[in-house]
């Protein structure tokens, strides 16, 4: 890259790494930068540290507006240590729209929406990728490899192109070739797997990455992909002049997006940029609300559900295992709330972000879906600042985005018909 300050002057840039070690959130036990997951010791979580310490002395916000717009101008606060590894293809720093249109319609004020959408390959996945495939690039790692059948593998296909990585995306045998087609046009061995079980399939992926020495990308366990997520945090406190939106609402599939958020919050308390957190809110579809479910029964870890069907499909986990102890915790922390809209609910969302001029997912609109909710329900109040986090295009989506359209009108060539047509509301 051509160094992260705008000009690409890499004499005057000097940024500096300030990452330090892993660290195991249940044991506490340290590992320096590697190719960890889980810990060693007791299989608990690794989270990166840093030395706040060194950034509080050599941090100045004011810089900020000279640095590149992407995640990188926020370099002390990533886990890379030589700014020659990073891979990036502009990803982040994307827009804060204040609402108008949909403030009206729902009874709100201060309604934001941080649209994840234009992002490179469409989501908010590649800011987890950038940093992921910039820690591998920096380990020396040949090849990076997934399970997924959307966002998160055409993001690691195109940022392992741009990094001179071989990527495997595997996906179970069912998978229509539609769903992996970002994935496959950046050259990503996409491997559909006959298995009998989805432990089965499980199995096969984990002993892959073991044997053939790829890096493990899935965020669940990856501790270097969280890392690209918190930006947005700190995106949010500097658009608003470093006093944080009182909601910031984040939709949920295992839930890594909001711990990122969390912990990005809580980095810029300890370096005294803001003195408090937003209230964080949890959204998962209603078919499928496994930690929505925990926070409501007051238990610590969320318990398997069997899903039903919804459109909201990006958002799927019946199973969020150990690590929703961390959402949960996240979420009471910040005094914040968990909510579960419905899918005709998210439909609506999706028609209010259309016009708005913001083309959503399902599993983007449902945050807005959850404000309208949470709203009704008294719980935010109008005039609160309330950010949703809009995660991905709707073309990812295209036959939900159907499903809220009127078909083209057909007409003759006359002047009445064309009245006619005109008279036809468009939604």
């Amino acid at each position: 890259m051509e160094g992260l300050w705008r000009g690409g002057n890499l004499g005057r840039c000097d940024m500096k790494s300030f990452f330090t070690h892993l660290e195991c959130l249940s044991c506490g036990k340290v590992y320096p930068k590697g190719e960890y997951y889980l810990c060693p010791s007791c299989n608990g979580f690794l989270d990166p540290k840093y030395d706040y310490d060194g950034i509080a002395d050599e941090f100045d916000p004011k810089e900020l507006p000279f640095r590149v717009h992407s995640i990188w101008k926020w370099f002390e606060f990533l886990p890379i240590e030589e700014e020659r590894n990073v891979v990036t293809l502009g990803e982040g720093d994307t827009p804060l729209i204040r609402c108008r249109r949909i403030n009206e319609e729902v009874g709100m004020r201060n309604l934001y929406l941080k649209d994840e959408t234009v992002n490179p390959t469409g989501s908010l996945k590649d800011r987890s990728t950038s940093v992921n495939v910039s820690v591998a690039k920096e380990l020396g790692v040949e090849t990076v490899a997934i399970i997924s059948t959307g966002n998160a593998a055409a993001s690691l296909a195109a940022y392992a192109a741009r990094g001179g990585l071989k990527a495997v995306v595997m996906v179970p045998e069912t998978t229509p070739e539609g769903k992996v087609v970002q994935a496959l046009v950046h050259g990503a061995l996409v491997l559909k797997v006959r298995a009998k079980s989805m432990s089965e399939f499980y199995w096969l992926y984990r002993e892959a990455c073991s044997k053939f020495g790829w890096m493990d990308s899935i965020g669940g366990i990856n501790p270097y992909r969280n890392e690209g997520k918190k930006t947005y945090a700190y995106e949010l406190s500097e658009a608003f002049r470093w006093d944080p939106p009182e909601w910031f609402i984040i939709p949920m599939a295992g839930g890594n997006a909001l711990i990122a958020a969390w912990k990005g919050f809580k980095e810029l308390i300890s370096l005294g940029l803001i003195s408090r957190t937003p209230k964080l809110v949890g959204v998962q579809p209603k078919e499928c609300a496994a930690t929505v479910k925990a926070f409501r029964d007051g238990k610590d870890v969320a318990e398997p559900v069997s899903p039903g069907q919804t459109i909201v499909t990006s958002l799927v986990v019946p199973n969020p295992g150990p690590k929703s102890s961390l959402v949960l915790k996240a979420i009471r922390e910040s005094e914040g709330t968990c909510d579960d809209p419905s899918d005709d609910e998210v439909l609506d969302a999706m028609r209010l972000l259309a016009k708005e001029g913001v083309f959503s997912e399902p599993g983007g609109a449902i945050s807005l879906a959850a404000a309208k909710r949470l709203v009704d329900q008294g719980v935010i109040d109008p005039s609160d600042r309330v950010v949703c986090l809009i995660t991905g295009s709707g073309f990812k989506d295209i036959k939900s985005v159907e499903m809220i359209l009127k078909k083209p009108l057909i007409i003759h060539p006359t002047l009445e018909s064309l009245e006619k047509a005109l008279r036809e509301p468009a939604f």
